[in-house]
């Protein structure tokens, strides 16, 4: 009765052809359009706003107390114990030392899953273990690898470094249309690019509604130190970036939320040009612009870190940003979506020989949306979780599993 494309995806463009060519019949269309319409009445789509019960329902109730409970109660309960030798688990809320290593150990959007809400307040494994644990605890956290890489890019602030006409951030200009045609409707100085309009219904500038427009953003990158790193975009829908004129990232013809980056290498002082462009189409607008440290896994630097822990915590797993809907996705165990392997990323599995390879207990908490093979790490590792796509209590129900204040 329904699909999920959009524009000229839309498959329902053909319909009136296909029954000129009786290829559907009338009665069938009518018969999806009833079931389709007796929801929409259902939900009072067609009334007033004064006589819809869930338009009364007010803002303040959906992260209420009673409500972030249930979240806590859900993510609890979906959390999986697969396997547990020797009493590894649960952790004493006094060691030491913890070592917390991960794609999933402190990454928000993970847990959250697709098709989503935004809730204000979501606690990630490793804030759910700092919070667990006493005063005395050290916990001590390093990503490791990536999802399906070895290269990990780490959060590096370069606002301050971003100016156009001597002020600071981005000039922005926006268009109405998918464009960039025309003059713009509106011009202004931006300070940073991390920007989140739930629905179509919000602006994203005065007299823009957040649909079907585009917008060019414009800045000087003068960097404070001669390094590599990497400029690093997240977006839905399309985007690209220009260095000096010249084309870096190109997602212009993307559908649905991707991240992207250029690793480049930048001299102090040595002025470049940055040009980014984004294109909305409909349903959710997002863009964020960063920079990152480029961090490739090195082993002998992790065992230096995990020598003197009492435990090893390894958040991994995969993301909704790789499994999905036709996503532009193409990475090792991954294509457009989909997966091409049931395993474990091997990057993953390789970074837990390391750590299993220093004697101390390495507990792997699992984050995934699908079915996960863990050969090696089944016959190998003492202790296995998983706690799916926990929604935004995940990390504190996966802290109360470690550390014994929730039985699985």
């Amino acid at each position: 009765d329904i699909e999920c494309a959009t524009g000229k995806l839309f498959t329902y463009n053909s319909l009136l052809e296909s029954v000129q060519k009786k290829l559907i019949s009338e009665e069938q269309l009518n018969t999806s359009v009833k079931r389709l319409y007796k929801i929409r009445f259902q939900l009072g789509m067609f009334d007033p706003v004064e006589r819809v019960k869930y338009a009364q329902i007010p803002l303040s109730v959906v992260e209420s107390a009673p409500h972030q409970a249930h979240a806590l109660k859900m993510a609890r309960e979906s959390v999986v114990l697969l396997k547990n030798e020797q009493n590894t688990l649960p952790l004493r809320k006094n060691l030491k030392k913890i070592v917390v290593l991960g794609p999933n150990a402190d990454n928000e959007s993970v847990q959250l899953g697709n098709y989503n809400g935004f809730p204000t307040d979501i606690v990630t494994p490793l804030e759910g273990i700092r919070t667990k644990v006493g005063q005395g605890t050290e916990v001590v956290y390093m990503q490791g690898v990536d999802y399906a890489s070895n290269t990990v890019y780490e959060p590096l602030n370069i606002s301050k470094q971003l100016t156009y006409n001597e002020q600071p951030g981005f000039r922005a200009e926006y268009f109405k249309g998918i464009d960039l045609a025309g003059a713009p409707v509106v011009t202004r100085q931006e300070a940073g690019l991390d920007r989140y309009l739930a629905n179509v219904k919000m602006e994203v500038a005065p007299g823009l509604p957040a649909e079907n427009f585009s917008a060019r953003y414009q800045a000087v990158f003068t960097p404070e130190k001669t390094q590599e790193l990497a400029l690093q975009i997240s977006g839905d829908d399309g985007y690209r970036l220009f260095v000096d004129d010249k084309l870096v990232i190109d997602a212009w013809k993307g559908r649905g939320f991707s991240t992207n980056q250029h690793v480049l290498q930048v001299t102090a002082g040595q002025k470049l040009h940055l040009r980014l462009e984004y294109l909305q189409v409909d349903r959710r607008t997002i863009l964020k612009f960063t920079g990152a440290k480029v961090v490739t896994m090195n082993a002998a630097n992790i065992l230096a870190q995990v020598r003197d822990a009492d435990a090893i915590v390894f958040v991994g797993g995969i993301s909704p940003k790789l499994e999905g809907e036709e996503m532009n996705v193409k990475v090792p165990g991954f294509s457009g979506g989909d997966r091409t392997t049931i395993g474990l990323p091997q990057v993953q599995t390789k970074l837990l020989k390391v750590l299993h390879s220093s004697g101390k207990p390495v507990v792997l908490a699992l984050m995934t949306g699908s079915a996960l093979g863990t050969p090696w790490e089944a016959a190998n590792l003492p202790a296995i979780v998983n706690s799916w796509y926990g929604g935004q209590a995940a990390g504190t129900a996966l802290a109360d599993v470690l550390f014994g204040d929730y039985n699985p």
